[in-house]
Parts: structure tokens; C-alpha cells; sequence
């Protein structure tokens, strides 16, 4: 997965990191920026039909490939 996805306000990001972000939250993992630079990715509170979420390996790695662009899209604002 190949190209860039550009975000209103300029933000221009890798197709992957994007898909990575929105599949995540897609299945209720919620990401969060620590202070230290850290991102923690927590699993749902309540899945759904009662299976806990877990990171896959191809997960975890994808995650630590794009966790700068993943932080860039916590912390984005749109700027009007």
C-alpha cells in the first residue's frame, strides 16, 4: 500500500499509516499519546459479542513502523 493521503490543513501522511489508524479504531482500539513520546494502543472496554481484542503480531509491527505518523494524527488539528 502505496501513496499519501492528504488531510485538510496540509497534513500529508503515508496510505498505510492512515489505514492502519482507521482500522484500529474501527475495532474499538482506542490510541493515546503519552508525555514521553510513548503510544499506547488499549483494547475496547466492552467487545463486541463478548471476545476480547487483541493486537496481532502484523499489528504490533505495523504499529511500531508508523507510530510517528500515528502520533502526528493524535495530535493533528485542523486549522481553519
Amino acid at each position: 500500500m502505496e501513496g499519501l493521503v492528504d488531510l485538510k490543513g496540509g497534513l500529508a501522511l503515508p496510505l498505510a499509516a492512515v489505514t492502519l489508524a482507521l482500522s484500529l479504531e474501527a475495532r474499538g482500539f482506542v490510541m493515546e499519546p503519552a508525555t514521553d513520546g510513548r503510544l499506547h494502543v488499549r483494547p475496547p472496554q466492552n467487545p463486541a459479542g463478548g471476545i476480547p481484542a487483541v493486537l496481532s503480531a502484523e499489528d504490533r509491527a505495523a504499529i511500531h513502523k508508523w507510530k510517528p505518523h500515528l502520533l502526528a494524527i493524535l495530535a493533528y488539528e485542523i486549522r481553519e
